[in-house]
């Protein structure tokens, strides 16, 4: 999918430079069939630049949806991972985030009880 989103992307941002680069001639120069000229290029560059803008979008939208359905697919495994994990915390008697809460407030205080005796020593 994004092997059609990159190029399409690349050839969207030329238009748009090349509409900012008509646009920029068509309001600074002094002759009126220059900025006449500069404003009819500067339509067709538009309706491609936002023609591009469509499909990139509807692409990645398309790619968005697969991806959800994928995701929606795979909850059904990991509700069923997450109730082998609950059983597995039942067993040990330990529930998973305040096991971790401990790892974390132990470490804290290793890590606070080693810069303390390294200040000491200075």
């Amino acid at each position: 999918m994004s092997i059609f989103i990159a190029p399409l992307t690349y050839f969207m941002r030329g238009f748009a430079v090349c509409f900012a680069f008509l646009q920029n001639i068509g309001k600074s120069s002094r002759w009126k069939l220059v900025q006449f000229i500069a404003f009819f290029l500067c339509l067709p560059i538009f309706k491609a630049h936002n023609f591009l803008f469509k499909i990139i979008y509807a692409l990645g939208s398309r790619r968005l949806r697969l991806l959800s359905e994928k995701q929606r697919l795979l909850g059904v495994d990991n509700m069923a991972l997450q109730g082998q994990l609950n059983l597995i915390d039942s067993g040990c008697g330990l529930d998973t985030v305040q096991g971790l809460n401990n790892v974390l407030r132990r470490l804290e205080a290793a890590k606070a009880s080693s810069n303390f005796s390294y200040s000491n020593h200075l």
